[in-house]
């Protein structure tokens, strides 16, 4: 289980457009410069270097704070021209990962595609290395990574026998990067690539545990569970490769970030926005609990993750570690304690249980209200209350057995979760007095049958995809998902 301590979210800051550069012209690249090994700005994390047979080499700056973008359009960084590129036809944007890493990503937008590394992408999105070549209608760009990389070994990540610590390494039908992507509490994800496709994937690597045969089954349980659940808006599983040392898990890499680092860009989203990324969500959980029966077990901001970093973006549920087939009665405490249904709560471990389909439908609408607000709408919005060093520890036997015995464990870890967990196990929402426009009342009816306290009067997916506010957009929703996702 984790225990998530973080609250409410930054508005982001706003940046000045890039002046328009030169269109350039030539035949070949031309060579590295030395002048760009120096980071004299620190949010510029890469460059595209290109060059004019008349004005010599251009420097287009990649920045940590805003985008970058090539087309026709004269409303674009650097404009080409030319009747083959589209309007606005490729995004170059940089993510900060959980582990301090910078990606820069490109990202097609065009009509006929983008030329990376000599092969065609086509409204997708690829992460850049050093001295990756992009072509756009004739015209070439070397992109050259400028941000540092972290620490790409951990004491929970030993280097494998006869690896380089900073070289790429070869697993099965794919080689993986020491770049990472992300970190968990047991693994590391890198990027990597099939040798037989080229395509890029995400490589989730752990170490493997000397157990008797128990974190085998658990993986390949959830290996499993992925590939009977084929749906757009849930991560797929490419590939396994075992070894003496790790397990490796290839994904469908999704490139855009989590949901968490989304919302900390952007601050709490509009609704209609919120709407799209909920439907998106409430799809796939459908299809996780209707068709194949599968309960998560952990939804949270950081197990949903984008397509693109864009506005209105794919998204799709990762991280399956927790998930079970539904028919069982949950008695284990599995999950995050901010997203935990008050059901989870107040079982005790081998006493009571829960089910955990309507637990999946409470997490997504806490990160329902996390979108709308930018906070945990069951923590208090008075910023004035003085905090409580002991607010989170259990007080008394009566608490102890209000909450769970399991759940006061966890929370004696981890206190700053006590009051949260304590308003959710009492009812006590908190929401904010704004508006969440012009259909506020459905917003709001919406949220609160997601959030209902008892488990049989919670909507579930289906239910929640015919409610009012969903049915408002339907058309919409459906065309802008056959655009986007399908």
């Amino acid at each position: 289980m984790q225990a998530a301590t973080r609250r409410r979210v930054l508005l982001p800051d706003s940046a000045p457009n890039a002046p328009v550069l030169p269109r350039p012209s030539f035949n070949r690249l031309p060579q590295p410069l030395p002048a760009l090994n120096a980071m004299l700005d620190p949010n510029e994390c890469g460059r595209l270097v290109t060059r004019t047979p008349t004005e010599g080499t251009h420097i287009l700056s990649i920045r940590t704070d805003r985008s970058f973008f090539i087309g026709r359009s004269k409303d674009c960084d650097y404009r080409i021209p030319h009747p083959a590129v589209s309007s606005k036809h490729c995004r170059l944007y940089a993510l900060v990962v959980d582990t301090g890493e910078i990606l820069v990503c490109l990202e097609d937008t065009s009509t006929n595609g983008t030329l990376y590394n000599q092969r065609r992408v086509s409204r997708a999105t690829r992460i850049l290395s050093d001295g990756d070549c992009i072509e756009i209608g004739g015209h070439l760009f070397r992109y050259e990574h400028l941000a540092p990389s972290p620490t790409l070994l951990t004491a929970s990540q030993p280097k494998q026998t006869g690896m380089a610590q900073e070289g790429p390494w070869s697993v099965g039908d794919f080689v993986v990067l020491p770049r990472t992507l992300g970190s968990g509490a047991f693994s590391r994800v890198h990027l990597a690539f099939s040798t037989k496709t080229l395509k890029q994937v995400a490589c989730k690597r752990m170490k493997r545990r000397r157990l008797p045969g128990d974190q085998i089954a658990v993986v390949q349980r959830e290996v499993d569970m992925l590939k009977s659940a084929s749906h757009p808006n849930i991560n797929r599983v490419e590939a396994v490769e075992i070894d003496e040392q790790h397990i490796h898990i290839f994904l469908e890499l999704v490139p855009g970030g989590d949901l968490f680092s989304y919302l900390i860009k952007h601050g709490r989203l509009d609704a209609p926005e919120v709407k799209w990324i909920l439907y998106q969500m409430l799809l796939g959980l459908r299809h996780l609990h209707d068709e194949v029966n599968i309960a998560h077990r952990d939804i949270k901001l950081e197990n949903v993750v984008l397509a693109c970093a864009g506005p209105f973006p794919k998204v799709q549920l990762t991280d399956f570690g927790q998930a079970r087939f539904a028919d069982e009665n949950f008695r284990s405490l599995q999950g995050t304690l901010q997203y935990m249904a008050p059901e989870q709560l107040i079982a005790t471990s081998r006493h009571s249980g829960y089910g955990g389909k309507p637990a999946d439908i409470w997490s997504s609408g806490i990160v329902f209200a996390y979108l709308l607000t930018g906070a945990h709408p069951f923590e208090p919005w008075d910023p004035t209350t003085p905090a409580d060093p002991n607010v989170g520890l259990p007080a008394s036997s009566a608490e102890m057995l209000a909450l769970g015995e399991t759940a006061c464990a966890e929370i004696a870890h981890s206190p700053k979760d006590g009051p949260i967990c304590r308003a959710v196990v009492q009812g006590t929402m908190a929401l904010p007095t704004m508006r969440f426009g012009k259909e506020d009342q459905h917003v709001r009816e919406l949220l609160n049958r997601m959030l209902a306290h008892e488990p049989d009067q919670r909507d579930t997916a289906a239910r929640a995809l015919r409610s009012k506010w969903m049915l408002s957009s339907e058309r919409e929703l459906v065309e802008l998902y056959h655009r986007v996702v399908a």
